[in-house]
């Protein structure tokens, strides 16, 4: 019947619309616990401690032999400079055996290299500074830079005097010295790195990036898990109308007053004669040592 039908592919629909809106829901749960897990807070990036965490090291870096190099190397200054890592938290999500899945948050950054008189050197993602590679550097028309790129530069290290904050717990831009021991046990300033934290995640992007993560995977959803739960979908709907369709049936019957058939079998049928069927079949119960068959629907 046309009723049913018209049932049975808004059923399919139904459990289509459930199934992406389950899957779509449950993976932004677990997309927010992930990221809530692996992103730091807002106020744990310091600038001073990022600055303090390197002064007080007293292991030479391969910056420091670059700079010592009269001139300067610039092809591995450029090498050094390709894609550095700025991880700021790393996790392990899954590991089977030898093989592991993990994710990493990095910070947006951008690396200027200079020389002990300014010069710049070197650039990662530095926009118009990279033109000026091999002059020196203007501090005064970039706000925030001149204060401490002077300090750097001078060997200051007292990292409250390197850097400026200019977005709390989201953009700051500091600067660093690079020195070298020289043979009277004194510190030789080779250059100085500047490097502008644009941004970072922290827990407060977490709506965010999961806001992102289901704009971007709705059309997977849509084709992947919408096809699923339209097949599933179809099965159990096709099943479902067919009842509907076969009750339907067998109403219109009965009101005819056919009786012959019905929704389900007897309990324990009565055997049947030759000729044609009585009028109603009745049940009757069971003889000793028969078994009551299963309900099952008629064909």
């Amino acid at each position: 019947m046309n009723i049913f039908r018209q049932l049975r592919w808004k059923l399919t629909l139904s459990y289509t619309l459930v199934t992406i809106g389950a899957f779509l829901v449950i993976f932004l749960i677990m997309a927010g616990l992930i990221f809530s897990q692996i992103f730091i807070s807002e106020n744990y990036l310091s600038p001073e401690w990022l600055l303090d965490d390197y002064l007080i090291s007293d292991t030479p870096s391969m910056l420091d032999h670059v700079l010592s190099q009269s001139p300067v190397d610039t092809k591995l200054m450029d090498y050094l400079l390709d894609n550095p890592q700025m991880i700021i938290t790393s996790s392990s999500l899954l590991g089977i055996g030898a093989l592991e899945f993990s994710v990493s948050t990095n910070a947006l950054v951008r690396i200027v290299v200079l020389g002990a008189d300014g010069t710049i050197l070197g650039t990662y993602r530095g926009g118009t500074l990279k033109t000026k590679i091999g002059h020196p550097i203007d501090a005064s028309q970039i706000p925030g830079l001149e204060a401490p790129l002077k300090a750097a530069l001078a060997g200051e290290k007292d990292s409250s005097r390197l850097y400026t904050m200019i977005e709390p717990n989201r953009r700051f831009k500091l600067a660093f010295p690079v020195t070298t021991l020289t043979g009277g046990k004194e510190e030789q300033v080779l250059g100085a790195v500047v490097i502008f934290f644009d941004s970072f995640p922290t827990q407060a992007d977490v709506p965010s990036y999961v806001g992102q993560i289901a704009g971007r995977n709705l059309l997977i959803f849509i084709l992947g898990v919408g096809i699923m739960g339209a097949l599933f979908g179809y099965i159990f709907a096709h099943g479902l109308a067919s009842r509907f369709t076969r009750i339907s049936t067998i109403t219109d019957l009965w009101s005819e007053g056919d009786f012959s058939r019905t929704t389900y079998r007897s309990a324990c049928p009565r055997p049947r004669a030759s000729g044609p069927p009585p009028e109603r079949p009745a049940d009757r119960p069971c003889a000793a040592g028969e078994t009551a068959a299963r309900p099952e629907a008629q064909p």
